[in-house]
């Protein structure tokens, strides 16, 4: 084996680690509502035609003990077999597709874990001395340097931590980083208890075993009613999005807390991360999200890369209480901090979070056409929300960047189409049923619309 000369220039991969998995559960929470439109209506369509059928082609029969029954001729016994197979696999289908991407979602969250532990390993590879892991003779000579053979005892270290449960994956952490990481973090208990399911759904087909309850007990799991041995669980939409939720927060979190430990020197692009993740949050209309993380950044982070990036967090924090309804907190948020002595970026940002539209505009033109805000800004960022709502906006805009305002439209998602589109149809059709109610005579009308559809 031959060692390396070279020193390798290490780029640590924190934010991409992160923002990869966002992006992955993301995607699997867009999946869940369409897949399951497409089932619930391949389910009720399946259904619907077996029992057409039956009522078609059934031949009422009186059985021995006299209790009638439907038999069919030798042509249709195939066909109904064909009609009752279809209409068990969509029945099936709509139970087991939530609990696939459900466990598809817990599995990334896995993948993003042991993606975290690795570089954990490539931030402090001291934590590799106390390794266990040896190498063969056969092993050690198929090795080219040093740093295949790291890269070995590392993979061999993240596949055995990821056997165990996920809190011992948090016992690892906590013991080999020397931080505390579950103190406070209300999330926690939906945690264990949204992978203690999943294990259910692998393991039991979702049937509740002592072990199930043990460990959520263990982890003072709050049930919204009693759960018993033996009983079947489900994955409701509703369920489904408060264990997106939860993985989406708690691997923030736990990202930023142990990039921020390890990397005390990247405070820059920490802070920027976070920021980036709770902008899109903002962007996207998640307040509850937005909510929570922000206040991560502004109350449990002490350390910050300076007093700008800090003030960005507070201005989004009051932001998102705002465009969440919660107006007085945002107030309150914004009136607890002198902004004298910041920049204009920020002071147009208090006045606009206050709805003071006036000083907004004094202050849009203050700050030009070159200044720390650009005009895209002006046009999408949800801080302006309000003030592009009035007569004013256009014409300021205009007066300071010398171009006519065309706000931007932002494309619909396919699952809001689709809403919108279903919205529209079902509306067109009870026009088209008033329509008819109203041509039909009054004296006819009981008959009559007996008969619609």
């Amino acid at each position: 084996m031959k060692e390396s000369s070279e020193v390798p220039t290490i780029k640590y991969k924190f934010d991409s680690i992160i923002k990869d998995f966002i992006a992955k559960i993301e995607s699997l929470k867009e999946t869940m509502p369409l897949v399951m439109i497409l089932m619930s209506f391949n389910n009720s369509e399946s259904h619907k035609k077996f029992a057409d059928f039956i009522d078609k082609n059934g031949i009422p029969e009186n059985s021995d003990d006299g209790e009638e029954k439907l038999t069919f001729s030798p042509e249709d016994s195939h066909n109904f077999s064909i009609f009752e197979k279809n209409a068990s696999i969509a029945s099936n289908a709509l139970e087991i597709i939530p609990k696939s991407l459900f466990v598809t979602l817990i599995s990334e969250f896995d993948s993003f874990l042991g993606r975290l532990i690795r570089e954990i390993f490539n931030a402090k590879p001291e934590i590799l001395n106390a390794s266990e892991k040896n190498l063969t003779f056969q092993r050690l000579i198929e090795l080219k340097s040093i740093e295949e053979a790291k890269e070995y005892i590392i993979e061999k270290e993240v596949e055995a931590i990821l056997r165990e449960s996920h809190s011992e994956h948090f016992n690892w952490l906590e013991n080999k980083l020397g931080i505390t990481l579950r103190k406070d973090l209300s999330v926690w208990e939906k945690f264990v208890e949204i992978t203690e399911r999943r294990n259910l759904f692998v393991h039991c087909d979702g049937v509740v075993s002592s072990q199930y309850l043990s460990n959520c007990r263990g982890a003072k799991v709050k049930f919204e009613k009693q759960i018993q041995v033996g009983e079947k669980l489900d994955v409701s939409p509703e369920y489904f999005d408060l264990a997106y939720k939860s993985l989406y927060e708690i691997s923030v979190k736990l990202t930023q807390v142990i990039w921020r430990k390890l990397l005390t020197n990247d405070l820059e692009k920490a802070d920027e991360s976070l920021n980036d993740i709770c902008f899109e949050l903002l962007k996207n209309r998640h307040f509850d999200l937005a909510d929570i993380l922000l206040d991560f950044a502004t109350n449990v982070l002490k350390k910050h890369h300076n007093e700008e990036t800090k003030n960005v967090f507070i201005v989004n924090k009051a932001l998102s209480l705002k465009l969440g309804g919660q107006e007085e907190k945002c107030r309150d948020i914004v009136c607890s901090k002198d902004w004298s002595a910041c920049s204009d970026k920020f002071k147009i940002a208090k006045e606009a979070l206050l709805d003071n539209f006036d000083e907004v505009r004094r202050l849009m033109i203050k700050i030009g056409d070159d200044g720390e805000i650009n005009k895209v800004s002006y046009k999408i960022w949800p801080l302006f929300e309000g003030f592009r709502k009035t007569q004013e906006f256009p014409q300021c805009y205009q007066d300071v960047f010398g171009e006519e305002y065309k706000p931007i439209e932002t494309p619909k998602k396919l699952i809001e189409e689709l809403f919108s589109k279903a919205k529209k149809s079902d509306q067109e059709k009870l026009e088209y049923e008033k329509e008819l109610e109203e041509q039909i005579p009054q004296e006819d009308s009981t008959t009559s619309n007996r008969n619609i559809g």
